[in-house]
């Protein structure tokens, strides 16, 4: 019966890039003047109202190996030609606490290295690389 007044919408929802475990309050980070503002479409949804919609995407952001507090700016390492490559076109003018929001810092992070630095200018004379 639905269907003899409504069409299937050409628009499919955009996939939800990060996880939703401890962010289900969508419209903290999704609303006027928060990191995301929501079309006008939105107006007057509640947060439960979201995974109606839009899923979670097979594919997330990956976890930042590393803490990200003391890694500030990211565009330092992540940039074209720089340690860690550029970033995608996407994230053009993002900022640092938008890398955050969706890159998740592994527990743990990057084991500290062991011993001094000076000296030494290539880590493979000593370390393979893993494949």
């Amino acid at each position: 019966m639905c269907q003899v007044c409504h069409e299937v919408s050409p628009v499919t929802p955009t996939l939800i890039a990060h996880k939703i475990e401890g962010r289900e309050t969508c419209s903290s980070c999704h609303a006027a003047g928060a990191v995301v503002a929501l079309p006008d479409t939105h107006e007057g949804r509640t947060d439960e109202m979201c995974l109606v919609c839009h899923k979670v995407s097979p594919v997330l952001p990956p976890d930042a190996p590393h803490k990200l507090a003391d890694r500030h700016p990211c565009a330092d390492c992540h940039a074209e030609g720089k340690l860690v490559g550029a970033l995608p076109e996407s994230h053009e003018g993002r900022t640092d606490q938008t890398c955050e929001l969706c890159h998740e810092v592994v527990s743990g992070g990057v084991p500290a290295i062991p011993h001094k630095l000076e000296g030494r200018t290539d880590c493979t004379l000593c370390h393979a690389p893993t494949k």
